[in-house]
């Protein structure tokens, strides 16, 4: 494998909403503790998920509401849930209640995202990376082949950026360990423009002989995953992962 490529990073997916930015940094920053881990699946389904459905109105009531099932769960573990529940995460909900079904979306998915961040060791060392590492959160990526990267994307035939892909939702690079994430709430988003992109992806690094691991990163258990994507033809290896294995799977290529 080549180590001597360098790969380049570029930050595109930016958010410029305060309110969903120190949201996400709470999450980032409370799952950044491994003892928090426990309650990932419990998380990701109380909240993530559910909150989808949730009325106009209901935010107070259902935070109020987890809250207090999470510390009775969770009571003999060294886990603070009103740390996490309360404060800016429930303000960014609350400001979701009064806007459009589009920011909802964009909070629960940058939030499942935070999670990534957050078991990667949090946002400090994600904008402060050791000298002999990469991180990025909603990145490009580029190869150089001449004096500019070549930087990977697909484009669908009819320029619709819905239909269209560029960026990793989270990689992680030291040295010949190269880690490449898609995260989705729901495994059933993975669809045609994540797996051409990932395609193309792919090929170009088998093209320059450098190592990589794709990984999709959703909302589930692996065996709900698993089940969920088995019908898939895929023409690149791909690592699913759950909740309940990504700590396992990070800790490995770390």
């Amino acid at each position: 494998m080549n180590s001597q490529i360098p790969i380049y990073l570029t930050s595109l997916d930016i958010v410029n909403d305060e309110i969903i930015i120190k949201a996400t940094r709470k999450v980032a920053n409370y799952f950044k503790n491994e003892k928090t881990h426990i309650i990932l699946g419990d998380f990701c389904e109380m909240i993530l998920k559910r909150s989808a459905k949730w009325g106009i109105g209901d935010v107070e009531n259902k935070f109020s509401s987890i809250q207090e099932e999470l510390e009775t769960t969770y009571k003999n573990e060294q886990v603070n849930i009103y740390n996490l529940t309360r404060g800016e995460l429930e303000t960014a909900f609350k400001m979701a209640d009064s806007r459009d079904k589009k920011y909802l979306g964009d909070l629960r998915g940058r939030l499942f995202e935070a999670i990534l961040v957050g078991i990667y060791g949090g946002t400090y060392i994600l904008e402060h990376p050791p000298p002999n590492q990469q991180r990025g959160w909603g990145v490009s990526i580029g190869i150089p082949t001449n004096s500019e990267p070549d930087v990977i994307k697909y484009v669908h035939e009819t320029q619709d950026p819905q239909k269209s892909k560029k960026t990793m939702d989270y990689a992680y690079i030291k040295g010949v360990n190269r880690v490449f994430f898609e995260c989705k709430i729901q495994p059933d988003r993975f669809e045609d423009a994540e797996i051409n992109y990932f395609k193309l992806f792919h090929n170009k690094f088998v093209e320059f002989d450098l190592g990589h691991e794709l990984c999709f990163f959703a909302a589930d258990s692996y065996t709900e995953i698993e089940m969920e994507m088995e019908d898939y033809e895929l023409e690149f290896p791909l690592n699913l992962l759950g909740y309940d294995n990504i700590n396992a799977f990070v800790v490995e290529k770390m």
